[in-house]
């Protein structure tokens, strides 16, 4: 069997998560006036998702 198919038969991720660079930088350059500043109180304020 595969490595795939063995991590799926055990329900287990092999592949690393890959985050964009470019995304990473982005967030960074948000002016805080932008960001969440405490995520537990923005949950389901912002409707639902598509």
């Amino acid at each position: 069997m595969t490595g795939d198919k063995l991590a799926s038969a055990y329900a287990l991720e092999r592949r690393s998560p890959h985050l964009a660079r470019d995304l990473i930088e982005f967030s960074y350059r948000l002016p805080a006036e932008h960001k969440i500043s405490d995520p537990a109180q923005s949950i389901g304020r912002a409707g639902p998702r598509r």
